[in-house]
């Protein structure tokens, strides 16, 4: 499975899940520090999994929002 974590300011970096196969809830909780998602979809077998409370946040990230914007 191909996976990116993109944060705040930093660049977007590799991940793979703990199992080498895929992610379950929990984790990916602990990796976007949150604890309720938001699953969209991007382009026939992509999509983007965020945190949905982060519009709520101060810090914008503009690339991941400039990835989703045209799906939304």
């Amino acid at each position: 499975m191909k996976a990116q974590l993109i944060r705040v300011n930093e660049e977007p970096k590799d991940i793979t899940p703990e199992n080498g196969t895929d992610f379950n809830l929990q984790e990916l909780y602990r990796l976007l520090e949150c604890d309720m998602i938001q699953i969209i979809t991007l382009a026939e077998g992509t999509i983007m999994i965020m945190d949905e409370n982060g519009k709520f946040r101060a810090e914008r990230n503009d690339t991941a929002t400039a990835m989703a914007r045209p799906y939304l």
